[in-house]
């Protein structure tokens, strides 16, 4: 798993709270316009 993490530009794999904060975002009342949007949590590195 380690040598995965190097392959992104973050060189570390994602962490509970990296996904948490992609649901906060989602969560907040302000994203009330967001509908249908993936929301990658991928370190910058391409799908």
């Amino acid at each position: 798993m380690a040598s995965f993490g190097k392959q992104v530009p973050r060189q570390r794999i994602a962490d509970p709270a990296d996904i948490a904060a992609a649901y906060l975002v989602l969560a907040d009342p302000l994203s009330i316009n967001l509908s249908g949007a993936t929301i990658a949590v991928v370190g910058g590195g391409r799908i």
